[in-house]
C-alpha cells in the first residue's frame, strides 16, 4: 500500500450501540459520505458491508480486503481497514485485527482522527477479549488522556471500563475522575454510558464522603434527572440537588457490622452538611434527624428532634402531617397513641388514612391498629378501580380475610366485587367461603362463565374431580377449560380419557395444537407408556417443526438415545 502519509477526508461516522463486557460498537459509512465516492467504488463497499451486517465476517474481510487493495486512494481507506479488522475480530482473529488497527493509527492518526480513535477502542477491545486487561487499558488509558480521543463516540464505553479498572486496583480517585469526565463529557451524546458513569460517580462520591465532589458532578451535568436541565439560582437552595443528595446517602449508607467508626463518620459528615438548611421542609429534616441518629444511636434524642421539628412547623388541622409522624413512630407504642389522639379521621383524607393503613400492615404485630384504621376510611368515597387495583391489592397479599370482604362488599358495582372476592379466595385456595361466591356469580350473565370457570379451579384444588369437570364444562371457556378437563382425567389416572380430551384440543384449537400434542405426550410419561411418550415427541417434531415444544420433544429425543426423525405421528 502507498501513499498513506497523504490526507483523506474525514467521513461522517455513524454509530450504532449494542452491548457486551466490554461494548462492542460498530462504526458506520454515513449515507451522505458513500454518495462522494465513485459508483463502482460505492458498489463495492456496499457489498462488503452486507456482508458485514449479515455477520458473515469471513467473506466480508475478504471483500474489505478486496478494497483496500483496489482503492488505495479512497476517502474510505480508513473505514475500510476499520471495518476489516472488526470482520477479522468477530471471527476471532484478534491478532490479524491488531495489525489492521495499527496501519490506521499510524496513518490516520492526523487526517482522519476519528477512524484512527476507533481503532485504537478497538485495539483494547481485541486485548479485552483475549483477557489482558493491562494492555486493554493501556489502549484506552491513552484515548482518555488525549483530548480529542477521549471525546470520541466509542470512548466513552472505552472510559467506563477504564474507570471499572483503575477502582478494582483500589485507584479510587483515579477512578472517580473518569466516572466524572464519562458522566459530563457523554451526558447527551451517549446517555447509556453515560447514566452509568454518573450513578457510580454519585455512588462514590457520596460513600467518599465528599459533597463538594458530589455537588460540581451535579452542576457539570446539569443534575442527576434522566435529561440534562438548566439550573438555575444557588445549588444551596436547590431542593432537587437535595433530594438527590438525601437519597444518595440512604442508597450508599449501609456499612457491616466491623464497620461503625466508618458508618458513624458516614453519617456525621451527611449529618452536617444538611445541618442549618431548609428548617421548614419536614422530609428533609427528617432524614437528618435520621442521620444524627445513626450513629448516635440515640432513640430518646431522635424522638426528642422529631417532636421539636413537628412543633416548630406545626399547624392546625394538618392531618396529613400528623399522619406522617405516625408512620415514622410506628413500633413505638406511646409515640404512636399520643399523635394519634391528634387524628380526627373525619377530616383526614382517604389516601393519607391508606398510607397510614399500610404504615401498620408493614410493621410485624402492629395489624390490629391497620384493621383499626381500615375501619375509619370512608370507602363509599373511593372508587371501585381504586378499591381493587389498590386497596384489595394491598390486603391480598396481607392475607386478611375480614379485610378483605368489607372492601370489596363495599363496590358500587356489587357483582365487580362479588368478582374480586371469588378471585381472592380462589388463590388462598378457600374452597370454603370460595364456591358460594361462584353459585352467585354464576347466575350473573356477565360472570357466568367466568364464573363457573372458577368454580372448576375451587373445585379441582379440592380434589374433587368429577365436579371440577362438569363445572369446567358447563363454562365453555375453551379451550382453557379443555385442558383443565385434561388435567382432571390425568390425576383420576384416566389417562386415555385425558389423551382423548387434549387430542380434541389439538384438532380443533391450531394455536394450542403444539402445546396439546405436548401434554398428550407428558401424560403417556407419567402412565408409562413409553412407547406412546416417544410417538408422540417425534410427532411433536414432524406436525410442528417451528414450536417451542418442537425444541423440547428435540431435546428430550436426543438425551434419551433415540433417533429424532423419522416423521412418526403419535397416533402411528
Amino acid at each position: 500500500m502507498t501513499n498513506r502519509s497523504m490526507p483523506f477526508a474525514c467521513a461522517v461516522l455513524c454509530l450504532a450501540a449494542a452491548c457486551g463486557g466490554a461494548r462492542a460498537q460498530e462504526v458506520d459509512y454515513a449515507q451522505e459520505a458513500y454518495q462522494k465516492l465513485d459508483s463502482f467504488e460505492a458498489h463495492k463497499l456496499r457489498s462488503a458491508d452486507k456482508l458485514f451486517e449479515k455477520k458473515d465476517f469471513k467473506q466480508a474481510a475478504a471483500a474489505y480486503e478486496s478494497f483496500v487493495k483496489e482503492f488505495e486512494q479512497s476517502k474510505a481507506l480508513a473505514y475500510a481497514l476499520i471495518r476489516k479488522g472488526r470482520s477479522l475480530q468477530q471471527s476471532n482473529n484478534r491478532f490479524a485485527a491488531l495489525k489492521e488497527y495499527v496501519e490506521v493509527t499510524d496513518y490516520f492518526i492526523n487526517t482522519d482522527p476519528a477512524y484512527a480513535a476507533a481503532a485504537m477502542y478497538y485495539s483494547g477491545l481485541c486485548h479485552w477479549d483475549n483477557g489482558d486487561r493491562d494492555k486493554a487499558m493501556g489502549f484506552w488509558g491513552k484515548m482518555a488522556q488525549d483530548k480529542q480521543f477521549s471525546r470520541h463516540f466509542l470512548a466513552a464505553g472505552a472510559l467506563n471500563r477504564l474507570a471499572d479498572w483503575y477502582a478494582g486496583r483500589k485507584e479510587a480517585d483515579r477512578a472517580l475522575q473518569t466516572y466524572h469526565q464519562v458522566a459530563v463529557t457523554f451526558r447527551q451524546s451517549n446517555e447509556q454510558e453515560a447514566r452509568e458513569a454518573m450513578a457510580k460517580a454519585i455512588g462514590m462520591y457520596t460513600r467518599k464522603p465528599d459533597e463538594a465532589g458530589l455537588r460540581k458532578l451535579f452542576t457539570d451535568t446539569g443534575g442527576f434527572e434522566h435529561h440534562p436541565r438548566k439550573l438555575e439560582g444557588e445549588i444551596e437552595t436547590d431542593r432537587k440537588y437535595w433530594s438527590e443528595v438525601r437519597e444518595a446517602v440512604k442508597k450508599h449508607g449501609a456499612f457491616e457490622k466491623d464497620q461503625t467508626e466508618l458508618m458513624n463518620h458516614y453519617y456525621r459528615y451527611w449529618a452536617q452538611a444538611l445541618e442549618g438548611k431548609f428548617a421548614a421542609w419536614d422530609d428533609f429534616q427528617i432524614d437528618r434527624i435520621a442521620f444524627i441518629r445513626a450513629y448516635e444511636n440515640d432513640t430518646a434524642k431522635w424522638i426528642e428532634r422529631l417532636d421539636e421539628q413537628f412543633e416548630k412547623q406545626n399547624k392546625q388541622d394538618d392531618y396529613a402531617r400528623i399522619v406522617k409522624w405516625i408512620i415514622l413512630y410506628v413500633g413505638h407504642d406511646a409515640k404512636v397513641d399520643a399523635y394519634y389522639q391528634k387524628l380526627d379521621f373525619a377530616k383526614t383524607k382517604n389516601e393519607d388514612i391508606f398510607e397510614l393503613m399500610k404504615a401498620f400492615y408493614n410493621v410485624k404485630g402492629q395489624e390490629a391498629r391497620g384493621q383499626n384504621v381500615l375501619q375509619k376510611m370512608r370507602l363509599e368515597q373511593l372508587s371501585d378501580d381504586f378499591k381493587h387495583q389498590q386497596l384489595s391489592g394491598f390486603l391480598w397479599h396481607k392475607g386478611d380475610d375480614d379485610a378483605m370482604v368489607r372492601v370489596c362488599q363495599s363496590f358500587k358495582d356489587a357483582n365487580k366485587g362479588k368478582a374480586r372476592l371469588l378471585d381472592y379466595y380462589y388463590h388462598r385456595q378457600n374452597t370454603e367461603k370460595g364456591l358460594p361466591l361462584a353459585n352467585e356469580l354464576a347466575a350473573e350473565a356477565d360472570y357466568a362463565g367466568w364464573a363457573l370457570y372458577r368454580k372448576g379451579e375451587l373445585l379441582k384444588q379440592a380434589g374433587k374431580h368429577d365436579e371440577a369437570i362438569a363445572a369446567y364444562r358447563q363454562s365453555d371457556q375453551q379451550p382453557g377449560s379443555l385442558f383443565r378437563i385434561a388435567e382432571c382425567y390425568q390425576a383420576k389416572g384416566q389417562h386415555q380419557q385425558a389423551v382423548s380430551q387434549l387430542t380434541e384440543i389439538e384438532n380443533f384449537f391450531k394455536e394450542q395444537a403444539s402445546e396439546a400434542l405436548w401434554r398428550i405426550a407428558q401424560v403417556h410419561k407419567s402412565a408409562g407408556n413409553e412407547k406412546q411418550y416417544v410417538a408422540s415427541l417425534r410427532g411433536l417434531m414432524s406436525k410442528y417443526p417451528k414450536s417451542g415444544q418442537s425444541t423440547y420433544a428435540h431435546d428430550i429425543l436426543e438425551k434419551m438415545g433415540l433417533k429424532i426423525g423419522g416423521g412418526v405421528h403419535a397416533n402411528e
